[in-house]
């Protein structure tokens, strides 16, 4: 069975935006997986430097406490 330029055409046109729907879910889901990673970094950095303030609070309360 002989195709039609216009069928060609379409089958052609369909390739290319399913090319386009690949990359652009395959970026989509990069920048995703780095914006996970990079948020769980940030959180555990976060819970780092609540620690570290806790501590050092902690030390300045002790400080004043002996203070006579």
């Amino acid at each position: 069975m002989a195709f039609g330029l216009s069928q060609i055409a379409s089958q052609t046109a369909a390739l290319t935006l399913d090319s386009a729907m690949s990359d652009s879910l395959k970026q989509a889901s990069e920048a995703q997986a780095s914006k996970i990673a990079l948020d769980t970094e940030n959180s555990i950095l976060d819970g780092q430097m609540d620690s570290a303030s806790k501590s050092l609070n902690s030390g300045q309360k002790a400080a004043k406490a002996i203070q006579f």
